[in-house]
């Protein structure tokens, strides 16, 4: 009896100790709950999101130790982790809402606006802190449920930031009640009453825009399941629609035409504006002009005649809607695509006794009239239009800001063309009707000046786009201006390289001009100008790599991108800076494809072989039974890809080289299912012709049958192929006759032309067999013929930027 005693008086004492210590760690709860209030008020999101983790963590921690423990916790104990749990639960709730929220407000309208990445980036990471707010709560004991109305704002922040796996799987959650809770509504199943049409609308946009047709299938699927889901309409095909335009998808776009007529949907203006866009997009013109002329038809319309069943109802087929303003300009904006000049003025004509004439009209005619070089009838529509409107605007007291998209399209068209004073012709006309340029028109113009030489006009232009109220200038504008300086031909810069390094400090300045008026710089400037500080001798690649430091430190930039990556890998290549190309490539966040070959090409130009080939291995493949197959995380390679490394062996002048060769061209083929180019099948002949190791095996032999197999595909001027085949013909024979008696098929069965010119006869011009009986004359001549052709593919690999002093693809 007294040892039960002493227990229960040691039960006593703790809970006389205890109970002064639990009530100061409930204030301490209740502290850190106002806290978190606190930071919510003031839309730190984060912060308090990161306070509710470390007490669900608490929490945890908590549960685990009363699971562990083999006596009874205290109900002080209880009450504190009740507490605890339900201002965590509290706490990720008013998170999760504050972060939607804010998502939801801030990225109004950026989807539709140019050069705004930055700003939904930033919506997209608070989304992000929401939905982590919202997955704590869904695994949340003993809930495991978030509220209803918490789950829909998600919902939709998710949907405004184009977030399309994250938006269906919440729109899965509101179906279905899983996951969910509302007090006001006892069966989770009648949650989806709030859903509207505008919803699943939304739901089914996102989709589209970010190309996830799969995903739109999948919410058509949960809206036609659920019975109290709003019914499918003509604005839920219309969206579809609009989808497979985009892909130029013109299968899938008849395709769903005829399911919206089987499931009797009355097509609206809004989906017949649909169809035509999306017929146009896909460069399926006369389809958009019968979808036209079915809206124009008074009798049975002539859309049942392609789309309708026999079976079908007729009052569905029947359009109930005449041809729109929209109707017309989009059919217009077709014409416009295909430079038809004749029928574009003929429905402008149109348009116009019908009434259906606006600026957007204009604005699409003169388009069509541009890309038909019908410069001067577009210059004089605008005038027409300019001398009927100077009376109104006169009248308002107001510029006249119509058309000013036509003026620009006029003079980016002369531009274009060559026509640089035409095109400054016209914007003097422009400011005389009264129209202010906008930001696009004056980077067409500084743009073309700059590329043109004229560097001190396109500063004044600048200068006075800067000063004007009208115009809010971007770093576009700066960008063309960098661009066009920076736009000299290679061999002008390795002549003249002062020229070159007086075009980097110009441009140097204008980034520092950017900053001071607060212009804030993109990628695209960063890149152009970390690309150009390369190529100059001047500056050095740390200059390069202080202008990323900086960018990136300040946000201007965010760290790890691609395309400045990618840049400073290529910059550093120049500059003779193999171990900071490799650095640079290692800070990519998500490399692709052109940045793995900018590094390639650095690896192999400077030697790196063992390098080179270890990434590609390592991002590219993985091998299986001594065979290269498709990784389940890789980088999908192109054929530079595949040339950059041919290439690299090819170099190797060794017996083996042709054999390494081919293993990689074959997996170019075979694993991936890739097309040679002109320039890796020139590669290739360059390599097996250069009078070296190469080009006397038979697995040389091997490569070149298959590769002039694969070269009949390529899109050849008249006698290229054939002269390559020469070539080969003239160089390899007279050195592995023998190989050749044994392997006659190289050309015979890829082309019979040898046959018809009478090349494979013993007779011919260059003797198939062992060569002429004047060795020495035999060979001079062939020497003559790889010579000229060498000169022609490294003609031909300098227009592509690959023969240029910093490039790894120097063949010769």
């Amino acid at each position: 009896m007294r040892k039960l005693r002493s227990v229960s008086g040691r039960q006593n004492h703790k809970r006389k100790v205890e109970g002064p210590d639990v009530s100061r760690r409930i204030l301490s709860l209740r502290q850190t709950e106002i806290q978190i209030n606190e930071l919510l008020q003031r839309n730190n999101v984060r912060d308090a999101y990161q306070i509710c983790r470390a007490m669900l963590e608490d929490v945890s921690n908590d549960r685990s130790r009363k699971a562990e423990s083999t006596t009874e916790l205290t109900k002080w104990k209880m009450d504190e982790i009740k507490l605890a749990n339900q201002i965590t639960r509290n706490g990720l709730i008013a998170c999760a809402d504050a972060a939607f929220s804010t998502t939801i407000m801030n990225s109004k309208g950026l989807t539709k606006q140019r050069g705004n990445e930055q700003a939904m980036q930033r919506c997209r990471k608070t989304k992000n802190v929401g939905m982590d707010a919202l997955n704590l709560l869904f695994h949340l004991q003993p809930y495991k449920a978030a509220p209803y109305s918490t789950v829909l704002r998600g919902f939709r922040a998710s949907a405004s930031v184009l977030d399309a796996a994250t938006s269906f799987r919440l729109l899965q959650r509101l179906l279905t009640g899983n996951g969910t809770s509302n007090p006001d509504i006892r069966n989770s199943h009648q949650n989806c009453y709030i859903l509207t049409e505008q919803d699943f609308n939304m739901a089914l946009n996102v989709c589209v825009t970010t190309g996830e047709m799969e995903l739109a299938h999948k919410v058509i699927g949960l809206q036609k399941r659920i019975s109290t889901a709003p019914p499918l309409t003509a604005v839920t095909y219309s969206i579809l629609i609009k989808g497979y335009g985009r892909l130029k998808n013109g299968v899938m776009i008849d395709e769903i035409i005829r399911r919206a007529v089987s499931n009797e949907i009355v097509p609206d203006i809004i989906m017949f504006n649909s169809i035509i866009d999306a017929y146009i997009r896909c460069d399926m013109m006369e389809q958009a002009k019968f979808v036209f002329q079915s809206m124009t038809s008074s009798s049975s319309s002539s859309f049942e005649q392609l789309y309708g069943e026999t079976n079908a109802p007729r009052s569905t087929l029947r359009s109930t809607c005449q041809p729109d303003a929209q109707t017309y300009n989009t059919l217009l904006k077709g014409l416009a695509l295909k430079g038809d000049a004749k029928k574009s003025l003929d429905l402008a004509q149109q348009m116009k006794d019908l009434d259906m004439w606006n600026d957007v009209s204009m604005n699409t005619l003169v388009n069509a009239l541009v890309r038909a070089h019908e410069f001067q009838l577009a210059e004089d529509m605008l005038r027409d239009q300019a001398n009927g409107m100077s009376v109104a605007s006169n009248i308002n007291g107001q510029s006249n800001r119509r058309n000013v998209e036509a003026y620009t399209e006029l003079i980016d068209g002369y531009a274009k063309n060559g026509e640089l004073g035409k095109a400054l012709q016209v914007l003097q006309n422009m400011k005389n009707a009264g129209i202010e340029p906008n930001e696009i028109t004056y980077t067409c113009v500084i743009g073309a000046l700059a590329k043109e030489g004229k560097i001190s006009q396109a500063q004044k232009l600048l200068q006075y786009a800067e000063a004007s109220s009208e115009v809010d200038l971007s770093a576009v504008t700066y960008n063309a201006f960098i661009t066009g300086l920076l736009d000299i031909p290679t061999e002008i810069i390795i002549q003249q390289e002062s020229v070159y390094d007086a075009r980097v400090d110009f441009a140097l300045a204008l980034l520092e001009r950017m900053v001071s008026i607060d212009v804030r710089p993109d990628i695209g400037t960063v890149t152009m100008l970390i690309e150009a500080i390369g190529r100059s001798r001047q500056h050095g690649i740390d200059m390069a790599k202080a202008i990323c430091l900086k960018f990136e430190s300040d946000g201007t930039v965010p760290r790890g991108n691609e395309c400045i990556g990618t840049a400073m890998v290529r910059a550093c290549g120049m500059c003779n800076d193999a171990q900071g190309a490799q650095q640079a490539f290692a800070k990519i966040r998500r490399k692709d494809t052109i940045a793995l070959n900018a590094f390639l090409d650095v690896c192999c130009k400077y030697g790196e072989m063992k390098l080179g080939f270890h990434t590609f291995t390592t991002l590219v493949r993985k091998m299986k039974g001594g065979l290269a197959i498709k990784s389940l995380e890789h980088i999908s390679p192109d054929v530079v890809t595949f040339s950059v490394l041919i290439c690299a062996i090819g170099r190797v002048d060794h017996a083996q080289s042709g054999s390494q060769m081919k293993k990689l061209y074959d997996e170019m083929r075979d694993t991936w299912g890739i097309a040679p180019d002109k320039v890796l099948v020139d590669i290739i002949i360059c390599a097996m012709t250069s009078g070296g190791a190469m080009g006397q095996e038979d697995v040389d032999i091997a490569l070149l049958r298959r590769v002039f197999h694969d070269a009949r595909g390529l899109n050849w001027d008249s006698g290229e192929l054939e002269s390559r085949k020469t070539l080969v013909r003239d160089v390899v024979i007279g050195r592995v006759s023998e190989v050749w008696k044994d392997d006659s098929r190289l050309f015979k069965d890829n082309d019979e032309l040898f046959e018809k010119k009478g090349w494979n006869k013993v007779d011919s011009g260059f003797r198939l067999w062992g060569g002429s009986h004047d060795k020495k004359q035999d060979t001079s001549r062939a020497h003559d013929k790889c010579l000229k052709f060498r000169g022609a593919v490294d003609e031909f690999l300098n227009s592509r930027g690959w023969n240029e002093v910093d490039s790894g693809f120097r063949i010769i």
